[in-house]
């Protein structure tokens, strides 16, 4: 199993988030996912929810692009902690003009079961984030969830 769930995790961060392929979250994630994000109001209740997240952050930064730095699986969980790197707007403090860019950290614990991910909590530098993209991005998610 610690293979498997490496490889679903690995098909978010590349096919959901880096290439925008929203509906691969159908077939990586079970229909009752729950996802536990830092510093975001309320939990993500669904693959559709998620991929209403992944849709809003890929509108603020659509050049946002993930790379996992190193995962370790054991038993049904797998915890990866991952870097991304976000165009930013120009119109937050990080940024000076349209065209750079802010790298992000963060970790993930994703749980599977049957074969599809059921529950993940993140950790991640939500304040620089938020700063680099200039939106008030608490509001924009209170509004879908």
């Amino acid at each position: 199993m610690s293979e498997d769930i490496k490889q679903a995790v690995q098909q978010v961060f590349e096919k959901v988030w880096n290439q925008g392929d929203t509906s691969a979250a159908d077939q990586i994630f079970a229909d009752s996912y729950v996802a536990h994000i830092a510093d975001i109001p309320s939990p993500i209740k669904s693959a559709d929810e998620f991929k209403q997240f992944v849709a809003l952050f890929r509108a603020l930064s659509p050049g946002i692009f993930f790379t996992i730095e190193d995962q370790v699986a054991e038993g049904d969980r797998v915890a990866t902690r991952w870097s991304v790197r976000l165009q930013t707007s120009g119109g937050g403090p990080a940024a000076e003009s349209a065209d750079e860019s802010t790298l992000v950290t963060g970790m993930s614990m994703h749980k599977m079961t049957n074969g599809k991910l059921v529950e993940s909590w993140d950790n991640w530098d939500s304040m620089t984030a938020f700063q680099s993209m200039g939106q008030d991005l608490f509001e924009s998610l209170s509004l879908n969830m």
